[in-house]
C-alpha cells in the first residue's frame, strides 16, 4: 500500500513538474528567457518512502536568452528589462501546501490501514496465524510472559510515531539569493531544504483517536493473557510448599486425635488432583486477540512442582518405613539369633534363659515401628510407589521377626526344663571324651622321645604342627567345658596338662624343623654354585641355628638329643667354613687377585669360576689356604692396587 501511495505521489509529482516546463517553456518564449536544467530527485525516509521534487532553476545570460527568444520569434529583451520572481514564489509556496495535505492525508490513510489490519487480526472469526507470539514461564513462584506485555503498546505507539517523525522531517521547497557573482544572470535559486512546520501531530485529534484505538486493542488482547494465566495462579503455592512443614501438621493433626492414615490420604491425593487439574485445565496455547500464547512451559512447571510434592511425601514415608525396619532388624536380630540356637549345652541354654526374661519387653517396644511399617507400606500401594526391591524384603522381614521371635520364646520357655537336663547329660558325656582326647594327645606327644629317622624329617614337621594346633583347640575346649561346669554349679576339671604337653612338644617341633631347614639348604650350599646362593642367608640362618641347636641339646633326651648333637656338629664344621666363603665372594676381586690365587693354589685353574662349589674347593684343600685366601680378600676389599 505505501508503495501504491508512493507512486500515485511520485507520478503526481511528476506530472506536475511536466506542466511546469510547460509554463516555463511559454512564459521564457514571451519574455525571451529558457530554463536549462531541471531535476527530479527521490529520497527515502525511515519508515516511509516518499518523492521530493527537487527543483533547481538556473537562468542564462541576457545576450543568450536574446539569441534564444529572437531564434524562437518573440523578438529582442527590452533594454532595462528586470525578472520579476514574485510568480516563483507563488509556485513554491502552492508546491509547499500541496506536498504537506498529500502527505499528511497520506500518513492518516496508513494510520487507518493499520488500525484495520489490528482490527482484522483482533477479531474473534479471524482464521489466520495471530500476530504476535509470546510465552509465559513460572520464575520465582510467579508468572512471566516473554517478551513483556507491558511493552507490546508502547512499542508499536513508537514505531507509528516514528513514521510520523519521519514525515515531519521531510524539507519543502525554498528560494534563496543567488550569490553576487552570478546577480547578473538570475538573482535567485530553488532548492528543497526549507524547514516546514510539522505535517502531521501526535496530538491531533485524527492521530490521537487512531493510536488510543492500538492501545487498546494490545491491552485487551493483553488482558485476556493475564486473565487465563491468573485463573491458574492458585497453582503457585506449590513454589512455596515445604513438604516437611506438611509433614509436621499431619503428625500435629495425629497429636489431636485425627486418623493418621486419612491424613496422608489427603495429602498425597490433594497434590496428585492438582497436577491432574493442571493438565487438564492449563492448555499447551491458546489464540488471545493479537497473541499467540504458548503455555507449554508454564504447564509442564506447574504439574512438575505438583509431582515433586506428592513424591517428596511418599519417599519420606520410605524413609519412616527404612528407619523403623532398620530399628527392628537391630533390636530383635540377636534375640532370634539366640533363640533359634540347638540347645545343646550349659551355656547356650543360660543365654537363652537370659534372652528369655526381657523377650517380651523388646517385642512389645517393636509394636509401634511395625505400625509405622504397616502403614507406610500401605500408602505406598495405594499411590503405586515404587521401592527398591532390597528395602522391601527388609521391610517385610522387620514386619515378621516380632511375630518369629514370640513364637521361638514361647517354644523355648515350653521345653526349657527338659533341655536343662538334656545339657547336663550331654556335659557329662563332652567332660568323658574330652579327658580321653587328653589322655590321647599326652601319648602321642611322649612319642616324639623315640623318632629319630632324619629322612622323616618333613613328615615329623607337619604333625608336630598339627599336633601344636590340636593342643591350643584342646586349651579353647577346657575353658569351655570349665564354664559351663561353673553354670552347672559343677566342680571344674583342672586342664593344667595341656599347657605342659605344649610346652613339652614345642623341642621337638623345633628340632625337626631345624633339622629339615638345615638339609634343604646344606644341599644348595655345599654343592650348588659358590656366586650364586644368597650369602645374606647364611650369614642369618647359620648363627641363628647354631644357638638353637645348643639349647635343644640341653632340653632334649634320648634319641631326639642324639640328633641334636650330630647336627651341632655340622653346624659347627659349616661354621668354621663361613670365613673361607666371605673371602672367595668378596665384592672387591679383581683379576689380579685372582692370579695371585692361581699362583699360590694352581688347581684352581682347573675349574672355570663359575662352577666353582665349595664341596669342590674343599677338596683341593682350600681349606689349609683360607689365612691367604683372607689376606687376598682383605686387600680387595680395601681398594687395594
Amino acid at each position: 500500500n505505501n508503495n501504491n501511495n508512493n507512486s500515485k505521489n511520485t507520478n503526481a509529482n511528476a506530472t506536475t513538474t511536466n506542466a511546469n516546463n510547460n509554463n516555463s517553456k511559454t512564459n521564457s518564449s514571451r519574455k525571451n528567457i529558457s530554463p536549462s536544467k531541471s531535476t527530479l530527485t527521490t529520497t527515502k525516509t525511515k519508515k516511509t518512502t516518499t518523492a521530493v521534487a527537487k527543483l533547481t532553476l538556473t537562468f542564462a545570460s541576457s545576450t543568450a536568452a536574446a539569441a534564444a527568444a529572437a531564434a524562437a520569434g518573440f523578438g529582442s529583451i527590452p533594454p532595462g528589462f528586470t525578472f520579476d520572481p514574485l510568480p516563483f514564489y507563488r509556485m513554491v509556496s502552492r508546491i509547499n501546501a500541496a506536498l504537506k495535505t498529500a502527505l499528511r492525508a497520506w500518513v492518516l490513510e496508513n494510520l487507518k490501514m493499520y488500525v484495520h489490519a489490528f482490527e482484522m487480526y483482533s477479531h474473534e472469526k479471524y482464521c489466520g496465524n495471530p500476530l504476535f507470539a509470546i510465552s509465559v514461564d513460572v520464575v520465582n513462584g510467579r508468572f512471566v510472559f516473554y517478551p513483556p506485555l507491558e511493552d507490546f503498546a508502547d512499542r508499536i505507539e513508537e514505531g507509528a510515531l516514528s513514521i510520523i517523525a519521519s514525515v515531519n522531517k521531510l524539507p519543502g521547497l525554498g528560494v534563496d539569493p543567488r550569490p553576487s557573482a552570478m546577480t547578473h544572470e538570475v538573482p535567485f535559486e530553488v532548492h528543497a531544504h526549507l524547514a516546514q512546520p510539522p505535517l502531521v501531530s501526535p496530538s491531533d485529534p485524527d492521530v490521537a483517536d487512531l493510536l488510543t484505538s492500538l492501545r487498546e486493542m494490545i491491552n485487551a488482547s493483553a488482558i485476556l493473557c493475564e486473565d487465563l494465566v491468573d485463573s491458574h495462579a492458585h497453582h503457585l503455592d506449590l513454589y512455596i510448599t515445604d513438604s516437611v512443614l506438611v509433614k509436621a501438621q499431619i503428625a500435629a493433626g495425629v497429636a489431636r486425635g485425627e486418623d493418621r492414615r486419612s491424613e496422608w490420604i489427603r495429602t498425597i491425593s490433594h497434590f496428585l488432583d492438582q497436577k491432574a487439574e493442571i493438565l487438564s485445565m492449563i492448555p499447551l496455547d491458546a489464540r488471545l486477540g493479537l497473541f499467540h500464547l504458548d503455555c507449554s512451559l508454564m504447564r509442564r512447571k506447574l504439574a512438575a512442582a505438583a509431582h515433586v510434592q506428592a513424591t517428596h511425601l511418599l519417599m519420606s514415608l520410605q524413609i519412616d518405613a527404612e528407619d523403623a525396619s532398620s530399628l527392628v532388624i537391630y533390636k530383635l536380630s540377636d534375640v532370634h539369633a539366640t533363640l533359634t540356637q540347638p540347645l545343646t549345652d550349659i551355656s547356650i541354654l543360660q543365654e537363652v534363659k537370659e534372652t528369655l526374661s526381657h523377650v517380651l519387653t523388646l517385642v512389645n517396644d517393636c509394636l509401634p515401628l511395625t505400625t509405622t511399617i504397616r502403614l507406610c507400606l500401605d500408602l505406598m500401594e495405594i499411590f503405586r510407589h515404587e521401592v527398591p526391591d532390597a528395602e522391601l524384603a527388609e521391610m517385610f522381614e522387620a514386619l515378621r521377626l516380632p511375630l518369629k521371635v514370640r513364637s521361638l520364646a514361647a517354644e523355648r520357655l515350653a521345653m526349657l526344663e527338659s533341655s536343662e537336663k538334656e545339657c547336663l547329660e550331654n556335659l557329662k558325656r563332652d567332660r568323658i571324651q574330652f579327658n580321653q582326647l587328653v589322655a590321647g594327645l599326652k601319648k602321642r606327644v611322649m612319642m616324639w622321645q623315640w623318632e629319630l629317622d632324619e629322612d622323616q624329617s618333613d613328615e615329623y614337621v607337619q604333625l608336630c604342627s598339627e599336633q601344636e594346633g590340636e593342643l591350643t583347640l584342646a586349651m579353647d575346649k577346657a575353658h569351655q567345658i570349665n564354664r559351663m561346669e561353673f553354670l552347672a554349679s559343677w566342680d571344674q576339671t583342672s586342664y593344667v596338662i595341656l599347657s605342659a604337653l605344649k610346652r613339652q612338644l614345642n623341642p621337638f617341633l623345633e628340632l625337626w624343623k631345624l633339622v629339615k631347614g638345615f638339609k634343604s639348604k646344606y644341599q644348595v650350599w655345599m654343592y650348588g654354585p659358590l656366586f650364586s646362593f644368597d650369602m645374606d642367608d647364611i650369614e642369618a640362618s647359620v648363627p641363628l641355628w647354631s644357638r638353637l641347636i645348643f639349647k635343644l641339646e640341653r632340653e632334649l633326651k634320648g634319641a631326639p638329643q642324639q640328633i641334636a648333637s650330630k647336627y651341632r656338629r655340622k653346624l659347627q664344621e659349616f661354621e668354621g667354613y663361613l670365613t673361607l666363603i666371605r673371602s672367595i665372594r668378596t665384592q672387591g676381586m679383581r683379576q689380579r687377585h685372582w692370579m695371585r690365587l692361581y699362583e699360590e693354589m694352581p688347581l684352581l685353574k682347573s675349574l672355570d669360576r663359575d662352577v666353582w662349589t665349595l664341596h669342590a674347593l674343599l677338596n683341593m684343600g682350600l681349606a689349609s689356604n683360607v689365612p691367604l685366601i683372607r689376606e687376598v680378600a682383605d686387600m680387595a676389599g680395601g681398594g687395594e692396587v
